[in-house]
């Protein structure tokens, strides 16, 4: 996999892992259900910046380097409130 579909696939994974739906999901990164939807079949929104990487961080602690790593540590993610 490439970074881009390991990243795609990570957001999918942590979704989950958090037991979120995706409009919460997508709540709490600030974008859109749709956005979201594309992002977990692979495709990123070219309007979808950088931003996100740190409000995963903000949201879910979960560093920007790790969403582009093949073994995301689930076990450290947990939502901020």
């Amino acid at each position: 996999m490439n970074e881009k579909q390991i990243f795609c696939h990570n957001m999918l994974k942590l979704r989950k892992h958090l037991g979120m739906t995706q409009r919460a999901f997508a709540k709490a990164l600030h974008i859109g259900v749709h956005s979201l939807s594309q992002i977990e079949k692979g495709r990123i929104p070219d309007r979808l910046g950088a931003t996100i990487l740190i409000r995963i961080h903000h949201c879910f602690g979960i560093m920007p380097s790790e969403m582009f790593s093949e073994e995301i540590p689930l076990n450290k993610a947990h939502l901020h409130r």
